[in-house]
């Protein structure tokens, strides 16, 4: 297990580098690394920023899971919100139907 979690740390530095010259796909798979703490300390803002970048690069996967962990988010969050903001989130499901 030791040898793995060096393994994936060393991963996670070479996907750093490639992310530090703008490479959308390096951006993804370190915000995607980040988001789950493997081989660097989980950090959701860093993640989502990573992935972010990565979107706005026109790699189409991160904005793929970035509504994925939106709409995951917005699920969990939903009953705490204003009766006004939860007929419009069923507005807009059903209008994506």
């Amino acid at each position: 297990m030791l040898y793995f979690k060096k393994a994936l740390t060393d991963y996670a530095l070479e996907i750093s580098r490639a992310s530090d010259q703008n490479v959308p796909t390096a951006e993804y798979i370190l915000g995607y690394l980040y988001m789950l703490g493997q081989g660097v300390p989980q950090d959701f803002h860093k993640a989502m920023y990573l992935l972010m970048k990565s979107r706005d690069s026109g790699y189409d996967k991160a904005g793929m899971l970035i509504n994925t962990i939106s709409a995951a988010l917005l699920r969990y969050y939903e009953d705490g919100l204003s009766p006004e903001i939860q007929t419009a989130i069923k507005k807009i499901k059903k209008s994506k139907r």
